[in-house]
């Protein structure tokens, strides 16, 4: 047997060795069998995940970029799914913070496959539940349709997302939640067709009882993902309203943010930063003009960056800023960049402020 680095032992000639793996990540596990016939090996990837521990309560506001390989706290685990588009952070939109998790199956191919999202191992040993104060997860969403089309008034998009947990490592999983497509609608009868920013209305929140995990000392929190998108080839649909024909029956962007695990003093955790309210003049703006506008209680250093409809960053720039009304020319951020729809954000420890913006060729 080879286990990889970190791991104790590194390799075995045991029939069943026991391991144990000092630091948390995905692991390969080798197994060569050798006889006086010769030698075969099989190899599986990504066979052993170790993950972080925490002590609950636990808050993620997905503020690290480097998410979900934080620097300065826990990691997460998003199980691989090839080339498929997955859980991803984004600066784009958030409830609360400079940052979220999004995900969208319009991106995904036509095969079903679940996209987890795993938290920490946390301990909930101090962690009790009672009919006030129910032991639970909670989060907060936000999600649009893409297109209206329904069967049996069904939305034709079949976007689904739980909530699961597990006591005994992630060998066995009990679902707690679960939202089908419109059970996760936060946008009302709105169709948003381009790729979708939430609004801050926009913002559920979601809960759910996990009070059978009260006082274990081991407990994982999973969120699953699962939608079709891209078809094999395009087909034509019966929907309520007549017929359609496509090749992709894949939902919106999904956001999450702000999630909490168990029970908690979230104000004592929570960021708290504090909103600032941007105008942009002119919105639609022409590729060489156009300006930012807002208002600080106090002297700040800001960072003022545009992101794409897909969440990359295209430009950032850090500046002092004076107590009272401020202006920004947006000049060299929009110059020579293609015309669409993009996002602007200024950020800082303290400070949080976003605002959509659609470029014009001059």
């Amino acid at each position: 047997w080879y286990f990889g680095e970190g791991a104790t032992p590194s390799e075995s000639n045991a029939q069943n060795p026991v391991v144990t793996y000092t630091q948390p990540g995905v692991h390969d596990v080798k197994l060569v069998a050798i006889n006086t016939s010769g030698s075969s090996e099989i190899i599986k990837e990504e066979y052993i995940t170790i993950l972080d521990d925490e002590i609950a309560p636990f808050l993620e506001q997905f503020e690290d970029e480097n998410f979900p390989e934080n620097i300065s706290a826990s990691n997460w685990y998003i199980k691989s799914t090839g080339e498929e588009l997955t859980w991803k952070r984004t600066g784009i939109a958030s409830y609360d913070g400079i940052g979220s998790l999004r995900i969208s199956s319009q991106y995904f191919n036509s095969q079903d496959i679940i996209h987890e999202l795993v938290s920490p191992e946390l301990d909930f040993s101090n962690q009790t539940t009672s009919t006030e104060n129910t032991l639970s997860v909670y989060f907060n969403l936000a999600y649009a349709k893409r297109v209206p089309y329904t069967i049996g008034g069904e939305s034709i998009i079949d976007d689904y997302l739980t909530v699961s947990v597990s006591k005994d490592c992630g060998e066995s999983w009990i679902q707690r939640g679960s939202w089908d497509t419109n059970e996760l609608n936060t946008k009302g009868d709105s169709i948003v067709f381009n790729p979708y920013a939430p609004e801050s209305v926009d913002w559920k929140e979601k809960q759910v009882n996990i009070q059978t995990a009260a006082e274990e000392e081991s407990v994982i929190i999973k969120f699953s993902f699962s939608g079709k998108g891209i078809l094999q080839e395009e087909e034509a649909i019966n929907v309520d309203n007549g017929t359609i024909i496509t090749n992709n029956v894949g939902g919106n962007w999904l956001y999450i943010d702000n999630i909490r695990i168990g029970n908690g003093d979230w104000e004592t955790l929570n960021n708290n930063l504090q909103r600032i309210d941007l105008e942009i003049l002119p919105n639609p703006i022409l590729n060489n003009n156009g300006y930012l506008r807002f208002y600080l209680p106090k002297n700040e250093r800001l960072k003022i960056s545009m992101y794409d409809v897909f969440g990359k960053k295209l430009i950032e720039q850090e500046k002092l800023f004076m107590e009272g009304n401020n202006t920004f020319s947006l000049s060299s951020f929009v110059f020579q960049q293609k015309p669409g729809l993009c996002f602007i954000k200024i950020s800082s420890d303290e400070f949080l402020g976003n605002h959509k913006i659609i470029i014009l060729n001059n």
